[in-house]
């Protein structure tokens, strides 16, 4: 038997949801990889694991009388962590350049 790949991206349709006349269809982008092992011996058996995902959304697609709409999703959580970590590496940058001054400063005193 051949072993799947660690990393593996695919689009899942969910779990439809029916409102009203509506019938909402969520599509995200499944991103995952896995890292395992497993040890067997004569009195034991080891094993270990890790793995990440990460689950975008994409869109919607409304089904309304035989047609389909597509509406677009944007994925503001991620854009707001984005954002987060662009501001936490600025702020970091302009600390270490403090330091450095501070200490350049004392060192010529």
């Amino acid at each position: 038997m051949r072993a799947k790949s660690p990393y593996r991206r695919e689009v899942v349709h969910g779990t439809p949801i029916h409102a009203l006349d509506h019938m909402l269809i969520p599509v995200a982008r499944i991103v995952s990889l896995t890292h395992h092992r497993a040890t067997i011996g004569d009195h034991k058996i080891e094993g270990t694991g890790a793995g990440l995902v990460r689950v975008q959304p994409l869109h919607v697609i409304d089904v309304r009388e035989g047609e389909n709409r597509v509406l677009p999703v944007k994925d503001v959580t991620a854009e707001v962590i984005g954002h987060m970590a662009l501001a936490a590496a600025i702020i970091s940058l302009v600390s270490l350049i403090l330091i450095v001054a501070n200490h350049r400063g004392k060192a010529r005193r």
